[in-house]
């Protein structure tokens, strides 16, 4: 097996940076990610169904988590609203799971460039949501259970990883 690292920026999970252990045909790879909202960690897992000299195919599932963290400060990026600072938005986790496809470009022995897309799944449950919802409907709210969220779309990622001797 093969020791690497590896360093990737993703859409819209963020930047990653991996430590992978790889065998001819199966990664492991795990590490920390950041995105605007906050850290967390990854884990995952890329099979190499072919392997070429210079292209190597590959499919890619990665599990991620981002600790809570406060979107209100990302909205100010967007612009500077104020209908968009809610108090729903200050302490939000999530988990989020892709599934991706693409290559792995031999650039020299030990080097190589990841271009890989597909899809994405957020899961998220905001922590204080019944409170939140009573603040906002003045006290109306006599009973609720806490929402999941869940937020899909299309996902790209570019990286590097050096494996090392």
């Amino acid at each position: 097996p093969k020791l690497g690292l590896q360093v990737e920026y993703a859409i819209p999970e963020g930047l990653t940076a991996n430590i992978s252990c790889k065998t001819e045909y199966l990664s492991l790879h795990a590490g920390f990610v950041y995105d605007l909202q906050g850290f967390g960690f990854s884990t995952g897992i890329t099979l190499y169904p072919v392997n070429y000299k210079y292209i190597q195919p590959v499919i890619d599932f990665t599990e991620g988590y981002i600790v809570a963290g406060k979107v209100n400060e990302l909205s100010r990026l967007i612009g500077d609203n104020l209908k968009y600072r809610i108090k729903l938005f200050e302490n939000i986790d999530y988990t989020y799971l892709r599934l991706l496809t693409g290559a792995d470009i031999r650039l020299m022995d030990n080097l190589f460039i990841t271009v890989r897309g597909g899809i994405f799944v957020m899961l998220s449950k905001p922590k204080s949501f019944a409170e939140d919802l009573d603040y906002y409907l003045d006290g109306s709210v006599t009973r609720s259970e806490p929402a999941t969220f869940m937020i899909y779309g299309i996902s790209a990622s570019l990286g590097v990883i050096i494996y090392l001797d």
